[in-house]
């Protein structure tokens, strides 16, 4: 007989654009009962008003949200993308349908409500308005967290409360038990980290651009493509629009990279005086003031060439020595149009996948945005193998708001086959480690992550029946069994890189940039970031059969960084010596407690991992990796660093240190991150 084997499961995760509605665009064989949604439905939203409906929906029913069918007459808007997603309803009225969890995506008002029987095969393309079994199921929790063996499972834990009542037969015992709250909590520890993936969830954004590979005019496109209406975050589906814009004009197909740059984090204007492709000169414009500096990114709009900002003043900015790259000009034209993306306002680079069939305005996103886009931003391909081939970097820096997570968990028995699926929701971390010690492997843990719910892939069981769930068109009694992707290996980007291996790493403490002082003998370190999230449950109508009462919200509470290492001391030198690398310098960071006579500061600590060329991992504390006095400017404070005396065999101390903030800049060919 086949058993459930631990070893046999598989945990994928992604993020989600709001809290609680796990994203991916599913594809559903449809029912007879429909109705029009009346007035549009915003990502976040669990009820839907509806009109029209062809019949009646009952408690129970999977609908299928989003599109219009083909010949309904209902107007919908063709500048709007049409996704869908399917949920499943807990309470109706005849205006009104409660779902199980909020919708992860925007839907446009006269789009369609239709009941669902089954989820339909993965076959098709998007039709994007019209047809009710045309389109693709998209998994997007495709991501692997790294390697690791074990995970602790956010399963339901009730609280099921004993009432004592009185009465002459009691005999001490309790009369009935009633069930209270319910809590999602579980942990995913010890992984051998391949790229920094699961890195961001327990500090904020991410925000990615390509680093190299832009040379030849072969490698990416800008063409005329723009976003033709603003895209919420949690959007998969993107209508493009200009000149030139169908997808197969501009060579879009799947599998290829695009990058998006938000119109309102741009700087634009018009090129006025041109010197071949090395400078770029606007009178107009203030370059230094407005933000610009090396690194940013100058797209011209009107050939399509692109260029990387060396060095800028306020009116001139000189590009690095490719110059400008592509394009159908020579480089600039006086009256070219120019747009200017400073790094920190790019907001994200995304891999296209399963592209799309309205083959004229919409392509499909492999993941959900990270971000909202306004209209009219730009979308460049990026070709010549850049899947596979150019690095990009990713910054992750703090957000007051941390962005939510799914997990899926699916299991299969010894014969591979049954698969169990558990997805949890609306999960945000509220603790997590970066750790390493000598000889080992880098590894991260998410210590604790709170979650909203789960559902899963039970259907039903013997003495439920109908008593719960009383739709027609599902049979389904358990309480949050629902419909999704099964997400198979073949689903899952799995990364193809080697871990980031001690031997490869660096601590520097204080001092800036090449006077920075590497600690060779760092035996081993533990940085944890604690968010002191708060599961929030509050005095509100949970429609539906009473079977819902996890956490309406999670709350982030205040955010605290410590690191800890084993330090042994480096070489000795005089007692009169000053440099931040003697002996004893620790010991006397301990006796300024961060203050060196103009206020309270502490210093900065570089973690620094290098895989190989433009391979790398760096984490400052704080953030900005510059310690200073002032309110938000101060960087780490060294609150334990005691040199006992015992048996090792060269003097070492364990050092414990509490910092402001951080920030993680990674540097890979991995081209999405979640």
């Amino acid at each position: 007989m086949a058993i459930y084997r631990p070893d046999q499961a598989q945990l994928s995760f992604g993020a989600e654009g709001v809290q609680g509605a796990d994203a991916e665009l599913l594809d559903a064989q449809l029912g007879s009962v429909h109705a029009d949604v009346n007035g549009a439905i915003s990502a976040g939203d669990s009820t839907v008003t509806y009109g029209g409906s062809s019949g009646t929906f009952e408690v129970g029913d999977f609908v299928r949200i989003g599109e219009a069918i083909t010949g309904s007459g209902d107007a919908v808007d063709a500048a709007t993308a049409l996704p869908y997603e399917i949920r499943r309803v807990e309470y109706v009225t005849s205006t009104v349908l409660h779902l199980d969890r909020p919708c992860a995506f925007d839907h446009a008002n006269n789009s369609i409500i239709k009941e669902t029987t089954a989820l339909a095969p993965v076959t098709g393309t998007v039709s994007d308005g019209g047809g009710d079994d045309t389109d693709i199921s998209v998994p997007s929790l495709r991501f692997v967290p790294g390697a690791y063996t074990a995970v602790t499972v956010p399963d339901m834990t009730p609280t099921l409360e004993p009432k004592y009542f009185l009465g002459n037969t009691a005999k001490r015992n309790m009369t009935t038990m009633y069930a209270g709250q319910q809590s999602f909590t579980g942990s995913l520890p010890g992984v051998t980290i391949l790229n920094g993936w699961m890195l961001r969830f327990g500090i904020g954004s991410v925000r990615s651009t390509i680093s190299t590979g832009l040379t030849t005019a072969a490698d990416w496109t800008l063409g005329t493509l723009l976003l033709n209406s603003a895209a919420s975050k949690g959007a998969m589906m993107l209508k493009v629009t200009g000149a030139g814009a169908t997808i197969s004009t501009s060579d879009i197909s799947a599998g290829d990279i695009i990058e998006l740059h938000d119109n309102t984090t741009r700087i634009s204007g018009t090129g006025t005086t041109q010197t071949g492709a090395a400078t770029l000169t606007d009178t107009a414009a203030t370059f230094a003031t407005s933000g610009v500096v090396a690194g940013s990114t100058v797209l011209n709009l009107t050939d399509g060439s692109r260029g990387i900002v060396a060095s800028t003043s306020e009116t001139v900015i000189t590009f690095d020595a490719d110059g400008m790259v592509g394009g159908t000009g020579s480089g600039w034209d006086t009256d070219d149009v120019y747009s200017i993306v400073v790094p920190t306002t790019i907001v994200g680079t995304y891999k296209v996948q399963r592209v799309v069939a309205d083959p004229v305005t919409t392509i499909v996103l492999e993941t959900p945005l990270k971000e909202a886009y306004s209209a009219s931003s730009v979308l460049i391909l990026l070709t010549g193998g850049a899947a596979t081939t150019d690095t990009f970097t990713h910054v992750i820096q703090e957000q007051n708001e941390l962005d939510t997570l799914s997990w899926h968990l699916r299991m299969l028995d010894s014969g591979e086959g049954n698969p169990f699926i558990r997805r949890s929701i609306g999960g945000m971390v509220d603790s997590s480690t970066l750790s390493a010690s000598e000889g080992e492997m880098l590894q991260a843990s998410w210590d604790s992550v709170h979650f909203m719910g789960t559902i899963h892939n039970l259907e039903d069981q013997a003495t439920v029946g109908t008593s719960l769930y009383a739709s027609s068109a599902s049979a389904a009694g358990l309480p949050g069994f629902a419909l999704m992707d099964d997400i198979v290996d073949t689903d899952i980007d799995f990364p193809n890189t080697e871990p980031y291996y001690f031997s490869q790493g660096a601590v520097y403490i204080g001092g800036e940039g090449g006077t920075r002082q590497e600690f060779a003998r760092i035996r081993d370190f533990n940085l944890a970031i604690t968010n002191s999230v708060e599961p929030r449950y509050y005095v509100s109508s949970r429609h539906g059969n009473g079977r819902r009462k996890g956490p309406n919200e999670m709350r982030e509470g205040r955010r605290e960084y410590t690191f800890s290492a084993t330090v042994a001391l480096p070489d000795s030198e005089a007692t009169t010596a000053i440099g931040l690398g003697s002996a004893l310098e620790l010991y006397k960071q301990l006796l300024l407690e961060g203050d060196y006579g103009s206020g309270s500061q502490g210093f900065n600590i570089r973690l620094e991992f290098i895989r190989g060329t433009n391979d790398t991992m760096v984490i400052d504390l704080p953030g900005d990796a510059t310690a200073a006095t002032g309110i938000g400017e101060g960087g780490v404070w060294l609150r334990g660093a005691s040199l006992p005396i015992g048996e090792d065999p060269m003097l070492q101390t364990a050092i414990d240190c509490v910092a402001r903030n951080l920030k993680i800049t990674i540097v890979d060919n991995e081209p999405v991150y979640p």
